[in-house]
């Protein structure tokens, strides 16, 4: 048994009862953030989740899609998924109409272009034309510009045989290299006496 005490608080907002990591995951905030607004500055959970109640002096953002207008808080509560997903997809370009929606999208959906010596193509295109990962790509992006990241040449990667594996064992016949068990009835070992 754990000597931390009763368990996990619950906190209820809108009919449902989570944990405050729960809360930080599916609302997109912080946990320290949340931990922070509820526990010290003793706010409640109402106003900890929503950023209409802090007082930054900013109106947030409002996003229209399929005939609504909502902040990106609102979108996440009426879709019932992550705020921190929604911002991702709109952050990478995805259109509103298409981030906006409860549907799983393609984790490489990415219908932003980006034009290089009169060719535009998508991130993923991009990486598909030049033969090597989306990932490869995205590692030289945190380096390089676009036109600098697609004028290094693509690594031919050299996979080598696994360690120590000999590909001609007909010299090391006799030295126990071959890999057939041998007699060992014949070994024998001593003991050091002990001092």
């Amino acid at each position: 048994m754990s000597d931390r005490g009763p368990g996990p608080l619950f906190y209820t907002h809108a009919g449902k009862t989570l944990t405050l990591r729960q809360w930080a995951a599916q609302s997109g905030i912080n946990y320290i953030t949340l931990y922070y607004r509820i526990r010290k500055r003793r706010m409640s959970l109402d106003h900890a989740l929503n950023p209409n109640h802090l007082t930054s002096g900013k109106k947030p953002k409002l996003h229209t899609a399929h005939g609504l207008t909502m902040t990106l808080h609102q979108w996440a509560e009426h879709l019932g998924v992550n705020y921190a997903l929604l911002r991702r997809r709109l952050a990478s370009g995805v259109p509103a109409e298409q981030a906006l929606t409860a549907d799983r999208l393609s984790p490489r959906l990415n219908t932003k272009t980006y034009t290089v010596n009169g060719i535009t193509k998508t991130l993923p295109a991009w990486a598909e034309h030049l033969g090597i990962t989306y990932s490869a790509l995205m590692q030289r992006l945190t380096r390089y510009t676009l036109a600098e990241a697609i004028a290094i040449p693509a690594r031919r990667v050299v996979r080598r045989k696994g360690r120590g594996v000999v590909s001609n064992l007909e010299g090391l016949r006799e030295t126990g290299a071959w890999g057939f068990p041998q007699d060992m009835s014949n070994i024998t070992s001593t003991k050091k006496d002990e001092v």
